[in-house]
């Protein structure tokens, strides 16, 4: 326990203050009966009252409470997200690797094509065409 608390102090403060938004968001929204005795979609006989203790949101200009709309919808809220998060997880990675493919048989033959052209260019010119690789640092030879 300790570990994580000293984890949330060394990080950032916008990090902290989001995770604790979508944390206050998403309790609120799976425990949204406990905050909340009204049916969102129940039509009541006060329309457009302004916020009170009982109706934190007031009502709207059907009576329906403010608060159970909002904590009620943002269950659909985060099943689209949850879903399209999941989709993007799923079903992208085969996607890109395709579109990957795709690209490499483009660019391939156009990159072969231009490395060609370089060499034949040099060839003319009278220069050698052998490329020797650049050095790379090694730092295990130090």
């Amino acid at each position: 326990m300790t570990l994580a608390l000293a984890d949330l102090r060394r990080a950032p403060t916008a990090g902290v203050v989001g995770a604790l938004f979508v944390t206050v968001v998403v309790v609120g929204t799976v425990l949204a009966p406990l905050f909340t005795p009204y049916d969102p979609l129940a039509l009541g006989t006060g329309t457009l009252l302004p916020p009170s203790f009982a109706r934190p949101l007031g009502t709207d200009d059907l009576g329906r409470d403010g608060l159970a709309r909002v904590l009620y919808g943002g269950r659909v809220s985060l099943s689209i997200g949850l879903f399209s998060g999941m989709s993007n997880v799923l079903l992208l990675p085969p996607a890109k690797a395709q579109v990957g493919w795709f690209i490499t048989g483009i660019t391939g033959p156009i990159g072969a094509a231009a490395a060609l052209k370089k060499k034949d260019e040099k060839l003319l010119e009278g220069k050698s065409t052998d490329v020797a690789p650049p050095e790379r640092e090694k730092p295990w030879a130090r």
